[in-house]
């Protein structure tokens, strides 16, 4: 019984399925002239009446074909990705977020704010959009007698001196009355002496554009306050003072080259960090130097008990600077650790640098790659006493108009009294033609 009524059931809706059928096929339908559309298809719908409930008909169903246009976003403002249709005008849009600012590439400018600090201002790598951030400890002066003023006021926690466009002559890093240690002498000078030990650590010297410094000097010395060269503050007789450097920079100087020596490190003087980064001398004279150190103090000591520096000359970096016209450009002795990278030489009356031995062996490494020299008297590099430790790499750089006062010196690069185990590459240089390299070996 119940298969029976199901047969009749699937008759009865073949049956209507067919008169539907019969009666769309004898209708002219009529369709609207607007597309419609879902996330994937277009069609037009019929506009012709039909029975309700039953399935419209449409014509031209397709896929959508879609073009795509972007709008790209900035640093601050989100873009848009809008995909439409070219057939019947359907969109779709996606929202591409805001890139935000990127300093990658370090475009910076110093300006100077509130009670002469200084903030550096980075700009974005797409926009330039600036932020700033006051530095830590910095201030801006712009005399000689503020920039010397600010020096001998670094404490404990370091000082970033802005140097505003002006003449400095000569600064002093030396002893101080507040920020020095007094060690008496009770046997040396007949008891009437003393000694004055100051360390400077983390100092940061920068000179704006426009700004010319003759020179730096750090004050260790003997002094007599009957001879011209009595200490400035202590005008006693027999009196010694001892400076330790480490962490120093100075960044973009103009030197004048108008003193012996622009960046001056005798005697009783340690350093143990010092970086020279896009300075510049010019010195048409040909009589001064850049860099000099006259020997090396491996220790100073008071009393032959109290020990007040071991750093010796430590870390030496010199990059990105240009030299025209000096006598010599640096002159080191004794130096542990020396990096000169990226710089350009040229008219240099005698050698570029001279690492000449005070009795005790260069030691860690020397590094002295991707320099320019141009139009010089001696050698490009002359070295001394290399201990067994050392390693020293020569490598990138280019020498050109080499025209030594001795004809016999066709070794632009010279190096002597090596010990055997040192480790010294001097390959990938670019000499005159007819120049050499030397490596000695110590027996």
């Amino acid at each position: 019984m119940k298969k029976a009524i199901r047969i009749s059931l699937l008759a009865l809706a073949l049956v209507l399925m067919l008169s539907a059928l019969a009666a769309c096929s004898n209708h002219t339908h009529t369709w609207s002239e607007e597309w419609s559309a879902d996330p994937t298809h277009h069609w037009h719908s019929a506009t012709c009446e039909h029975d309700a409930g039953a399935r419209l008909p449409v014509n031209g169903l397709a896929e959508h074909h879609f073009e795509e246009h972007r709008s790209e976003p900035t640093c601050t403002v989100s873009g848009k990705i809008t995909r439409t249709c070219s057939v019947c005008g359907y969109k779709k849009e996606a929202t591409l977020a805001a890139t935000g600012h990127t300093y990658v590439e370090g475009k910076t400018a110093l300006t100077v704010g509130e009670n002469q600090s200084v903030s550096r201002v980075r700009y974005c790598d797409v926009c330039d959009a600036p932020t700033s951030s006051v530095i830590p400890g910095s201030v801006a002066v712009s005399t000689a007698e503020e920039a010397q003023a600010a020096l001998d006021a670094v404490g404990e926690n370091g000082r970033y001196i802005y140097l505003l466009p002006g003449n400095y002559g000569t600064l002093y890093l030396r002893a101080t009355k507040d920020n020095s240690t007094r060690h008496p002498l009770t046997s040396w000078a007949g008891g009437s002496g003393y000694i004055l030990h100051r360390e400077l650590t983390g100092v940061t010297i920068v000179a704006a554009e426009g700004a010319t410094v003759d020179a730096i000097v750090a004050v260790g010395q003997t002094h007599n306050a009957n001879a011209a060269n009595s200490h400035p503050l202590y005008p006693t007789e027999h009196l010694i003072s001892a400076i330790s450097l480490e962490s120093i920079e100075l960044v973009g100087i103009t030197f004048s080259g108008n003193a012996a020596v622009a960046v001056d490190l005798c005697g009783n003087v340690a350093v143990d960090g010092l970086l020279l980064d896009g300075c510049t001398m010019k010195d048409a004279q040909k009589d001064s130097r850049l860099l000099y150190r006259s020997g090396k103090n491996s220790e100073l000591k008071a009393d032959d008990e109290l020990h007040v520096m071991s750093a010796g000359l430590k870390n030496i970096t010199v990059t990105n600077c240009t030299v025209d016209g000096a006598y010599q450009v640096m002159e080191l002795r004794g130096t542990e650790g020396l990096t000169v990278k990226n710089n350009s030489f040229k008219n240099i009356a005698k050698h570029v640098l001279l690492l000449a031995a005070d009795g005790t062996p260069y030691s860690a490494s020397i590094t002295v790659t991707d320099n320019t020299a141009d139009t010089i008297a001696e050698r490009f590099l002359r070295m001394a006493d290399v201990a067994a430790n050392a390693v020293i790499t020569v490598t990138g750089n280019t020498v050109t108009g080499y025209t030594p006062a001795d004809p016999a010196d066709i070794d632009v690069i010279k190096i002597t009294a090596a010990h055997a185990d040192a480790a010294i590459t001097t390959s990938g240089n670019t000499l005159p033609a007819g120049s050499t390299v030397t490596v000695e070996r110590a027996e």
